[in-house]
């Protein structure tokens, strides 16, 4: 069983003091993502948040999804 500082790698970026500082991680294991992602409900009325990260391909494939159910409805 790996160590705690060892089930996930974290990517900070560059801090801007306009801008939202995002930290990107990637688990090594499924159910502790998917814990992080399911506990993020309690964020809410908080400024903090998590979202999972697209690649920009998936992310326009859905746009364009969303785009033809707007029409369909």
């Amino acid at each position: 069983m790996p160590e705690e500082n060892e089930q996930c790698e974290k990517i900070i970026c560059r801090y801007y003091s306009a801008h939202i500082r995002p930290i990107v991680t990637n688990f090594a294991h499924y159910p502790d993502r998917e814990r992080v992602r399911k506990a993020s409900n309690e964020l809410k009325r908080t400024p903090c948040g998590i979202s999972e990260k697209y690649t920009r391909a998936v992310m326009e494939t859905r746009q364009m999804v969303k785009q033809i159910m707007k029409k369909a409805s």
